[in-house]
């Protein structure tokens, strides 16, 4: 468990790339805690229930209601990209799944083993950052990551609030303009919908939702989480495998990815599509590389600081991890391999999430 104390740790500042999306965001009390006392018989058949469910559904549904025909204009630009067009790909009807277990419709998750694999990129890669250094990684535990990144409507279905600023219309779009913070109320809030244990304790956070002290339960948590940076890039590795994309070694290219192509941002969209706009990676994850950024659970900083038991790195620093790269993204920040870091307090139009549980 990590308490974070930003009273003594350094003054956070936003990182390469700004995309600056907007200067407030919705007010929000801290999510509770978890419930003091639950009988652990019960919650053994609980969660044996959840994950049965989870495996059996890969997909699940989502009621999508429209929020919005558009959405409101921004100034901004997005984080580290720059331009290619194209037509959009049509976007899939979103197949529901999930457990019995009462709660809003999310979208279904994919269950990985544990394993071994070569974290980071070799140094022969022309586009391989210094922060990339190959190392193994022993994944000790099963976990579940969610399909798609967190659309919308999943987002208001719990929070109430719509802080998206792209023009990316529809319950489908992927949540963005949400800081760290905010990620993780969103999953306490999953947690709390679904009375399994939060993994997050926000305290004293401001009008902005930047809060003063974290505590975290991490991958021994119960409920939901951010994914730890080796769970994701394990994930969009396919389990771990050799490969430079999530769907391959094959060149990252508007077909393959909601990026920067020929014709602009978001392949001439000028904005994120909606989830699974593209075709999906081998372990039917969807948008691993492209669309939005992702936010991790782990502080940034050099591997060598960092667990490799799959472990999130809990040593405070300045700055969050972001993962997979966005609709502005040249196709060197959407291998598996790449690394962003903004600190947790910033929104950008180009950056989301996605949320993991540990299968118990």
């Amino acid at each position: 468990m990590l308490v974070w104390d930003a009273r003594a740790a350094p003054d956070a500042a936003s990182v390469r790339d700004a995309v600056p999306v907007r200067d407030t965001a919705p007010v929000r009390d801290a999510e509770p805690d978890a419930e003091s006392a639950r009988d652990a018989a019960r919650e053994r058949d609980a969660a044996r229930e959840r994950d049965a469910a989870l495996e059996r559904d890969a997909a699940p549904a989502l009621d999508a209601t429209p929020l919005r025909d558009a959405a409101p204009a921004r100034d901004a630009a997005p984080a580290r990209d720059a331009a290619p067009a194209r037509d959009a790909a049509p976007v899939r009807d979103a197949a529901p799944v999930r457990d019995a277990t009462p709660g809003p419709a999310v979208r279904g998750f994919v269950l990985f083993d544990p394993g071994a694999y070569q974290m980071g990129s070799v140094q022969g890669d022309p586009q391989r950052d210094d922060d990339e250094h190959q190392h193994q990684v022993n994944i000790l535990h099963r976990f579940w990551l969610k399909r798609t990144e967190v659309t919308q409507a999943e987002w208001l279905a719990l929070m109430g609030t719509e802080p998206w600023q792209s023009g990316c219309p529809g319950g489908d779009c992927p949540v963005e303009s949400v800081n760290w913070f905010e990620a993780a109320a969103w999953a306490n809030a999953l947690s709390n919908e679904e009375g399994l244990e939060p993994c997050y304790r926000l305290d004293e956070c401001n009008r902005n939702m930047d809060c003063a002290v974290v505590e975290e339960l991490g991958i021994g948590c119960e409920g939901y989480r951010l994914p730890t940076e080796a769970e994701w890039e394990y994930a969009a590795r396919a389990g771990g495998g050799d490969r430079r994309y999530p769907w391959g070694d094959e060149a990252a290219t508007c077909a393959r990815a909601v990026m920067l192509g020929d014709g602009g941002n978001g392949c001439g969209a000028d904005d994120p599509l909606p989830v699974c706009s593209r075709a999906e990676a081998p372990r039917g994850l969807c948008d691993m590389a492209g669309n939005v950024w992702e936010w991790a659970e782990d502080w940034y900083g050099p591997y060598g600081e960092a667990p490799n038991d799959g472990s999130a790195r809990i040593e405070t620093a300045r700055y969050r991890v972001c993962r997979g790269g966005s609709w502005g993204s040249t196709a060197g920040d959407l291998r598996a391999a790449s690394r962003l870091w903004n600190s947790p307090g910033v929104r950008y139009v180009n950056l989301g999430f996605r949320v993991a549980r540990t299968s118990h």
